[in-house]
């Protein structure tokens, strides 16, 4: 067998991405000074003014091709042609233009020109050298133009029109090339515009030799190909590997948005997705890419949660879902320049979006998720990308589009990422592939070992069948001893049965089967034992027909002790409330403990208790280690709990003898008309629902807080204990539930 060394082929998972951080980082910082240079202009490239631009020092062999930029001569409603300038007969020039600008936003005569309209643009061009053969490249005219080149009509992208109705929006890109016979050139230029939400010439023209016009157009196209079959072959390799790997959702998520946003890179630049499709309108053609593009922000949330479930929001999530769904239905029913408008709320949406994707990442990456620092950089470079995009869009930089590139570089580091994940899996297999083997010689030879041992047994099993045939007589007679102990088990477990329910009968006779009847209270409890005997028990003290006192008790443990306990507590209590009016109530407390003591302190079973004693407008009482009593009050509707404020008057649980030397304090409070009592046993705040967590006193209080102040006793225990319910969700109860409430009326 051969044994692979697996020290040969082990990637250290730290080194791999400390190279990994560095490369990215540097891909970042190369983007960014990409990006920055594309902002400035040549140094010493010429500018026009006044619609004449003097070209008769630049080399074009030296220095290449020039931007037609500066101040153009600007005809707004008007659509001149060469001959129109002949002999001086074309009019004065509404105003001289900046170019590369769009019209949008220029002032004439006081007022901003809005994107609608025609226009007519001329220079005049002053070479100094003629007789060769030289190209002017158009890239961006919105939507549609012609030029004219020393009177000769040259090149059209689309139909010029003066409404609606007559123009056939297709701002093409293309080189014309011409022969320059003349030192002097004069270039003119028809834009229309009713479909788009930008008119004019937003892209800088260029003039050069053919050859070199040609190469940059040649680049260009070369770039954009490259970027539109990299992201869409990256597209379809995620879609492949989603469909060997279905558990990978985010693989499915990626490649639909490789797809779906793949032909936005052929819609700017070089327009070649205008030369794919010369039949289809440049308006059916935008829709279709533009609502494609639309479900790119939804897809990528959905990407993104599904590699970051914790840190993602689903909320955000939803939400990104909802606004892109909606304009993507905007996209598709909208016309041409609401389908361009909803562009550029699609922009800021992107935006806001993005910086909470940057935010998920970071929050990733200080948790040290796998690859989020990769995420981050590569993420980084799209977000700048879209930056620049939407700063480009609105005028503010005059740089290009960067989308694509974005979308390239951030696919590249998601193939880095995907790369070191094959890495490692591949360490992994080669592993368990050397441990396998290793476990296969092991099995090997356990499996000889086995049988030797098996042959070795099989003989001693059949010296023992004989043996066997005695152990089940053996077996059959302590069966049949068996089953007659569990017959009086069973017998005894119905004396029991009986027993118990004869002990809750007799336990019941001590309990007041219904709340006492009284001018001055309305009163109601609910009494929910976790066995057939409970260990809570409560009484209610009168003098006629005037209630006096309340108390309730809780007795530790459960079952019959505890049942018996609350019978001997209920008495002690009962004996001592009773006559003792002039006495104190803590003082009352203390001789119940003191007897509670002398039956059960060598039982081991304790009792916590609330004694109240009722006066005219005030309430005296007492708490022996029992959770707090609240109250309601009318007048603000509020709940608190009785005696926050002084919580040290709360004495020690009785029956112990170790407290026997403490002693209870006092607690006096007024009680008004509409005021409402909740005296409870610790199961309701106690008590958990399905993941373990407590009901407790402050939902308690909440819930106390939502009741009418003028609802029934009845109305608001109900409210209460619905609420406790819906809580718990059906989890038992932590212990005996006792809960009475008392409204003065």
């Amino acid at each position: 067998m051969t044994i692979i060394n697996t020290k040969l082929v082990k990637i250290s998972p730290r080194s791999i991405n400390n190279k990994l951080i560095f490369i990215t980082v540097a891909i970042f910082l190369l983007f960014s000074t990409l990006l920055i240079s594309s902002c400035t202009k040549k140094e010493n490239e010429p500018l026009a003014r006044k619609g004449i631009l003097d070209l008769r020092t630049w080399n074009f062999e030296l220095n290449g091709p020039v931007e037609l930029s500066g101040e153009w001569e600007f005809f707004w409603k008007e659509e001149l042609k060469p001959a129109d300038f002949l002999n001086h007969k074309a009019p004065e020039p509404s105003g001289f233009i900046r170019l590369p600008r769009i019209w949008n936003g220029y002032r004439l005569k006081g007022e901003k020109l809005g994107p609608d309209g025609y226009a007519t643009f001329r220079l005049r061009l002053l070479t100094g050298r003629a007789g060769r053969q030289l190209a002017v490249k158009v890239n961006e005219a919105y939507s549609a133009y012609s030029i004219y080149i020393n009177g000769s009509r040259l090149g059209s992208g689309g139909v010029f029109g003066k409404d609606p109705e007559h123009e056939e929006p297709r701002p093409l890109s293309q080189v014309i090339a011409f022969s320059a016979d003349r030192t002097d050139l004069e270039i003119i230029i028809n834009v229309s515009n009713f479909h788009d939400i930008n008119g004019g010439i937003d892209s800088p023209i260029l003039l050069g030799e053919e050859q070199a016009i040609s190469d940059i157009r040649e680049k260009n196209l070369f770039y954009e190909i490259f970027l539109f079959g990299s992201i869409i072959f990256m597209g379809f390799y995620h879609l492949f590997h989603y469909a060997i790997r279905r558990t990978d959702r985010s693989s499915l998520y990626f490649g639909i948005f490789c797809v779906a946003t793949s032909p936005y890179s052929l819609t700017f630049g070089e327009r070649y997705l205008l030369d794919l499709f010369p039949h289809v309108s440049w308006t059916l053609l935008m829709k279709i890419v533009i609502v494609l593009f639309y479900l790119g922000a939804p897809i990528f949330a959905m990407y993104w949660h599904s590699l970051y479930p914790e840190e993602f929001s689903k909320k955000i999530l939803r939400a990104i879902q909802a606004i892109g769904a909606a304009l993507f239905i905007v996209a598709a029913a909208a016309g041409p320049q609401v389908l361009f408008y909803s562009l550029k709320a699609y922009e800021a949406f992107i935006l806001i979006a993005c910086i909470y994707v940057i935010y998920v990442l970071i929050v990733s990456s200080s948790r040290k998720r796998e690859g989020s620092i990769i995420f981050l950089t590569g993420f980084l470079v799209l977000f700048l990308a879209i930056l620049n995009d939407s700063m480009y869009d609105n005028g503010i930089i005059n740089t290009g589009i960067f989308i694509p590139w974005g979308i390239f570089i951030f696919l590249i580091s998601q193939s880095v990422i995907l790369s070191v994940r094959h890495a490692r899996a591949f360490t992994s297999v080669e592993r368990l592939s050397t441990e396998l083997a290793e476990k296969s010689d092991d099995l090997q030879n356990l499996n000889i070992r086995l049988e030797q041992i098996v042959q070795k047994r099989s003989r001693k099993l059949e010296k023992s069948q004989d043996e066997m045939k005695t152990l089940l007589q053996v077996f059959g007679e302590m069966n049949d001893n068996l089953l007659q102990v569990t017959r009086e088990l069973e017998n005894a477990h119905k004396t029991m049965e009986q027993d118990m329910e004869m002990a809750a009968s007799v336990q019941a006779k001590y309990f007041p089967p219904a709340p006492p009847r009284t001018k001055d209270w309305d009163i109601v409890f609910i009494m929910k034992p976790l066995s057939i005997i409970s260990g809570d028990l409560y009484d209610f003290y009168m003098e006629g027909d005037r209630l006096t006192g309340v108390s309730l008790f809780d007795v530790s443990g459960h079952g019959a002790a505890s049942g018996l306990i609350t019978m001997i507590t209920k008495s002690i209590s009962h004996r001592n409330f009773i006559g003792s009016y002039s006495v104190g109530l803590n003082d009352i407390m203390q001789k119940i403990n003191a007897e509670l003591i002398q039956e059960i302190g060598k039982v081991g079973s304790f009792v916590t208790g609330v004694m109240l004693r009722f006066r005219q407008d005030s309430i005296d009482y007492v708490n022996a280690g029992h959770p707090d009593i609240i109250i309601k009050r009318k007048e603000s509707g509020k709940s608190e709990i009785v005696g926050e404020e002084g919580k040290k008057f709360k004495g020690h649980f009785m029956g112990v003898p170790f407290f026997n030397e403490d002693d209870y304090g006092v607690y006096t409070f007024t009680i008004n008309r509409g005021d409402s009592l909740l005296i409870y046993s610790d199961s309701l705040i106690e008590s958990a629902n399905n993941e373990g967590e407590q009901y407790g006193i402050k939902r308690l209080i909440q819930s106390f807080d939502g009741v009418s102040p003028d609802a029934t006793a009845e109305e608001q225990l109900n409210s209460v204990m619905g609420d406790f319910v819906n809580y718990l969700g059906g989890s038992e109860l932590a212990d005996d539930l006792t809960a009475i409430l008392l409204k003065k009326v």
